[in-house]
């Protein structure tokens, strides 16, 4: 019986040993597929960055932007580099050498359309779709990565519960000095590793603040202090490209109210119908622009956790009416009607916060319907929550690709129907979950969507 257990047990202990190394290569596939998926967002990112500084240096010929058009190219050529050195496929291989490809096409393409001496129109109308496919091909890239990364995942997972099951068999057979043997072993091999995979599972959830612990045999301490080191490098890149953001939003603003001054100016001028309507124009984009540098702003404002809320006690009613009464002008093509109870519908929020969210959902209604049609706002509560609905006749939105539509630089596939920066809906989805309240999606595509806020009603008193 003795010889048999003890046999048992070399089993055991073999089977968590090799395990463990499966477990640690799990891991570290994990980490790997996590840098590489963070090179594929820079690359992503360096590559627009790219197209609007080469618009800056056609619009303002300004040779300091060549210097940081020239550093931005190199820095692309640098990724695709350093995606190479993280490949764990032949798939992957090929997919990065059609990056590398696809890239080099769209920077030579848009250097011979401007060498060619063609206006800014021109030379976004020849690259674009350039960027298109190069765009495409990064997005293309993200997929398989994220695809290696979840696969890595469930075989960490999985290996993991074997040796959890084999660590079980271990102690079940193993006697005193056996037993104490397994529990140390496990202590420093299993736990570590498994402290690993859970800090890496939650940095991919979000949580940028995760640190591995250092601790178990060197090796798995180099592992923990790698993945360490490169979340680190990860966060301090994500706050340097925050405070860029913002500093571009702030800079903005000053040129745009400046802008905004000049075509109220002109606007009071008498002016023939055809410049007439040219200011108009003019002012409607500057309010555009002035939009998007404000999501711009709160985005970046929301990402550093810095959003502030001035919560205090008012009626939703009165955010929707204000709201129907400013846009029921700018779109004569739209019927906004608003429905409200009699008895108010009391919240303790922001109320500028709450304007804008109401603000991007009327705005994002008018602009993915663009042929006209009834747009509907209404005000109640259930359940303890205040709802406020705007729903619209408008493209609608396919099932699978809702949740996108709340992502960062995301517009859905009726994004062509309208120009925009693909924050909004990011921005609004933070400011609700920031008042307590969740924001949810009703849509059949051809037949409209309908956008539904929920907020803790305010507790009387």
């Amino acid at each position: 019986m003795v010889v048999a257990s003890g046999a048992v047990l070399v089993v055991a202990i073999a089977l968590i040993v090799l395990s463990a190394k499966s477990l640690r290569g799990a891991v570290e596939s994990v980490v790997r597929d996590t840098y590489s998926l963070d090179l594929v967002d820079r690359l992503d990112a360096e590559l627009f960055r790219y197209a609007r500084v080469s618009n800056e240096i056609v619009t303002t010929g300004d040779p300091r932007s060549e210097v940081t058009r020239l550093e931005i190219e190199e820095e692309l050529y640098g990724l695709v580099e350093g995606l190479k050195e993280f490949s764990g496929s032949a798939a992957e291989d090929r997919r990065i050498e059609h990056v590398r490809e696809r890239v080099g096409a769209y920077l030579a393409e848009r250097r011979s359309a401007e060498a060619e001496g063609l206006g800014l129109r021109e030379i976004l109308s020849r690259t674009s779709p350039r960027l298109t496919h190069a765009s495409d091909a990064v997005e293309e890239l993200k997929g398989l990565n994220e695809r290696e990364l979840a696969g890595s995942q469930s075989r960490a997972a999985r290996l993991q519960g074997v040796s959890n099951a084999a660590g079980g068999l271990a102690l079940v057979l193993a006697l005193g000095g056996m037993l104490l043997l397994t529990v140390i072993f496990r202590r420093q091999i299993v736990v570590p590793l498994t402290c690993i995979l859970q800090t890496v599972q939650r940095f991919r959830a979000g949580d940028l603040t995760s640190s591995a612990p250092e601790e178990g045999p060197r090796e798995i301490c180099e592992i923990a202090r790698a993945f360490n080191q490169a979340t680190s490098e990860i966060a301090e890149r994500r706050a340097n490209q925050l405070a860029f953001l913002a500093g571009v939003a702030h800079d903005l603003r000053n040129p745009l109210a400046a802008m905004k001054s000049a075509t109220q100016l002109l606007r009071e001028e008498r002016l023939d119908p055809e410049a007439a309507d040219s200011v108009e124009r003019l002012d409607r984009q500057v309010d555009r622009l002035a939009r998007m540098v404000s999501d711009l702003a709160d985005a970046t404002q929301i990402e550093a956790g810095q959003l502030e809320i001035h919560a205090e006690r008012h009626d939703l009613r009165g955010d929707a009416r204000e709201m129907v009464e400013l846009y029921a002008p700018t779109s004569p093509a739209h019927r906004i009607t608003l429905a409200v109870p009699e008895e108010p519908v009391v919240v303790r929020a922001d109320p500028l916060r709450i304007e804008e969210v109401v603000s991007n959902l009327l705005s994002n209604a008018i602009k993915y319907s663009p042929k006209g049609g009834a747009i509907e706002v209404s005000v109640g509560s259930a359940g303890g929550e205040a709802i406020l609905s705007v729903a619209d006749h408008g493209p609608g939105i396919p099932a699978d690709q809702i949740e996108e539509i709340f992502l960062p630089f995301r517009r859905g596939p009726w994004a062509a129907l309208a120009h925009g920066s693909g924050l909004g809906l990011s921005v609004i989805r933070k400011i609700v979950d920031a008042h307590g309240g969740r924001i949810d999606v009703e849509s059949e595509p051809g037949r409209g969507s309908t956008f539904f806020v929920r907020l803790p009603l305010a507790q009387p008193g």
